[in-house]
């Protein structure tokens, strides 16, 4: 689960991408929304293109997990568990938790969901140019 770029389009957030000439493809899993003028791409998501100025807001959602007190990026999800990833803190600490070195620096472990304190999610504004 990476960081999502989302967008309000008539008062529902969609998940959201920017074409090369500025205009913002909306990404819908529910039919229902062909009300709407979405269409079905091969058979998987419906999809609609949009001018910028139909979109109410557009943002990044950054996806995040309280795990033994230390707060954490959820990068993934399957079944109970998540893949929390970081790239800042104590080695030893993170080792003793379990977590690996993925690559210098980063840091992921499966955890399952149980064990999480919270899980929450901040929005960062994006600025279209």
């Amino acid at each position: 689960m990476k960081d999502n770029l989302s967008a309000v389009y008539l008062g529902r957030e969609y998940e959201a991408g920017i074409k090369g000439d500025g205009q913002i493809i909306l990404r819908s899993q529910d039919a229902a929304d062909t009300a709407y003028g979405f269409e079905l791409y091969r058979g998987i998501v419906y999809v609609k293109v949009v001018p910028r100025t139909d979109i109410e807001s557009i943002y990044l959602k950054h996806m995040k997990a309280v795990y033994n007190h230390i707060e954490f990026t959820i990068l993934d999800e399957r079944a109970d568990e998540l893949l929390l990833s970081t790239m800042q803190g104590d080695y030893i600490e993170l080792k003793k938790l379990g977590f690996e070195v993925v690559d210098q620096g980063v840091y992921h472990k499966w955890v399952s969901e149980d064990q999480i304190e919270r899980r929450f999610e901040i929005r960062e504004l994006f600025i279209l140019e």
